[in-house]
C-alpha cells in the first residue's frame, strides 16, 4: 500500500485508519482467527479471511501447506487493490464477489498489465485509471455486498 500512497496522498491516510485497512489486525478478530487455527487448522479461516484479508485467501496462504511463510499483506487487510479488482458481486454472503486479475494498467483493448514500474504508471495515467476505476467501483452494490456479509455474521 505504500506504493499507492506515493501518488494517492489524499486517500491513503483515510484508508490506513479505516476498518478496511485494519480488518485483519483488529485484536478481537485476531483472537478468534488464532483460536480457529489452533482448534482446526488454517484452512478453516478461509471463510473469515475472504473478507478480512482477501490477499491471504487468493495467494494460497490459507492451505495446509501455505505457499507463504512471510505474509506482508496481513498488515493491509482489505487493500486498495482488493476493491479495485472486484469485477462482480452476487449478494449471497461471505465471499460473494468475483475477483478479476489485479492489474495496474489496462489498455483500451482490455489488455491488463500487472507487473509495471511506477514510471510506467505515471507515463500511462489513463491506462491506470481504466484499470482501477471500473463500473462496479462507483456503485453501491460493491459496498452493499460487504454489508450483507457483516449483517449475516453479526
Amino acid at each position: 500500500m505504500a506504493r499507492c500512497a506515493t501518488c494517492h496522498t489524499d486517500v491513503h491516510p483515510q484508508w490506513r485508519e479505516s476498518a478496511h485497512a485494519n480488518a485483519f489486525r483488529e485484536p478481537f478478530y485476531q483472537k478468534n482467527v488464532n483460536d480457529l487455527i489452533r482448534q482446526k487448522d488454517i484452512a478453516f479461516t478461509r471463510h473469515c479471511e475472504s473478507c478480512h484479508n482477501p490477499a491471504a485467501l487468493f495467494s494460497g496462504a490459507l492451505t495446509d501447506k501455505p505457499q507463504f511463510k512471510n505474509r506482508p499483506f496481513d498488515e493491509d487487510g482489505v487493500s486498495c487493490i482488493v476493491c479495485h479488482s472486484i469485477e462482480s458481486v452476487n449478494g449471497r454472503g461471505v465471499g460473494g464477489y468475483t475477483m478479476g486479475e489485479p492489474a495496474l494498467l489496462q489498455k483500451t483493448d482490455g489488455t491488463k498489465i500487472i507487473d509495471v514500474t511506477d514510471q510506467q504508471i505515471l507515463d500511462n495515467v489513463e491506462d491506470h485509471k481504466r484499470a482501477m476505476t471500473h463500473d462496479l467501483i462507483k456503485k453501491p452494490e460493491l459496498c452493499a455486498a460487504f454489508w450483507q456479509i457483516i449483517r449475516a455474521t453479526a
